[in-house]
């Protein structure tokens, strides 16, 4: 079976499955896990990241709520564990069970008490164990531009999935682990672009000032976090963990580039559109202070003009 082909049973609930080797997320995830440990997955979908722990010797209990899902994964899994682990018995099923690794793969977003699911995992982590978590962020660029154009719509997958009950900002997601005395460890931010998300906005209404405060925040194209985090007793503060972002110019030079690719797309297309090359190649400037996008622009049209005279001389 290909890598990231899923098998026959899961096809039909594609949603549930992703291609591990491909993922940004996924190998982030399974970049904190030495191989041979012996694991919890809470939240096991179909079963793609419980096949890639064995294939790196570790040992899976893998947990899932929805039956049929729980079905199709077990036979990636050492032990299956079909239940909700908000149910009031849940932890009875793990009764005198101990692990390296507890994996929560966007887990904690779909859940009504987070914090409790947390506290209740610490006392099967062996002493040096820690849990692995990968968490999206609400206040990614998308979903601030789409507010300020009113919307917040639900979606099938993603920032906005129909089945996410709470919402993280690194700020939010510190305080949880604040709370559930956790002290973050390493913390991988998988990035995704202003307009490459499932959020469409489209780049040439955004005003520049909106993108120039955007752009200092190191935290604009952070679509999710992915963390370790290990038990503690005592109260623990995590907001310098989250506050060790790299620098903003990372943000602003990947929308600069976002914008050149914007305004070169628009100009080669089939039918150019220039009111919108404009805006385009406008918002590059503003952002790079660059005349680049503006002599590109100039070029571009004057080369459009001249191949539009030729064509009308042909004509007559």
């Amino acid at each position: 079976m290909a890598g990231g082909e899923p098998p026959s049973n899961v096809r039909g609930q594609m949603k549930y499955w992703r291609d591990v080797d491909t993922s940004p997320t996924h190998r982030a995830q399974l970049s904190l896990i030495p191989g041979g440990s012996r694991v919890l997955e809470v939240g096991c979908a179909g079963g793609h990241v419980t096949r890639a722990l064995r294939g790196r010797g570790c040992h899976v209990t893998a947990v899932e709520r929805d039956a049929g899902l729980a079905e199709a994964a077990r036979v990636y899994a050492d032990v299956m564990i079909a239940a909700d682990v908000e149910a009031p018995t849940f932890f009875t099923t793990l009764r005198g069970e101990v692990f390296d690794v507890i994996l929560l793969g966007d887990v904690l977003e779909h859940l009504v008490r987070p914090g409790d699911l947390l506290r209740g995992l610490k006392e099967h982590l062996r002493p040096s164990g820690w849990i692995v978590t990968s968490i999206p962020n609400v206040a990614h660029a998308s979903v601030r531009l789409a507010l300020l154009l009113g919307e917040f719509r639900y979606r099938d997958r993603g920032l906005l999935d129909t089945t996410h009950l709470r919402f993280f900002t690194a700020d939010s997601l510190a305080e949880l682990f604040d709370a559930s005395r956790y002290e973050v460890r390493d913390v991988e931010r998988v990035r995704q672009g202003f307009f490459d998300t499932e959020i469409e906005i489209d780049p040439a209404t955004v005003p520049v000032v909106v993108l120039r405060r955007l752009m200092r925040d190191a935290d604009a194209d952070t679509y999710q976090w992915v963390l370790r985090a290990m038990p503690r007793e005592e109260a623990v503060s995590n907001r310098a963990a989250f506050g060790l972002r790299p620098a903003a110019e990372a943000v602003r030079r990947d929308l600069i580039r976002s914008y050149s690719d914007h305004t070169w797309n628009e100009i080669r297309g089939h039918r150019t559109d220039w009111k919108r090359a404009v805006r385009l190649s406008w918002r590059w400037f503003a952002l790079s202070w660059t005349l680049k996008p503006l002599l590109y622009l100039g070029l571009a049209f004057m080369a459009a003009a001249t191949v539009g005279r030729r064509n009308q001389a042909a004509e007559k």
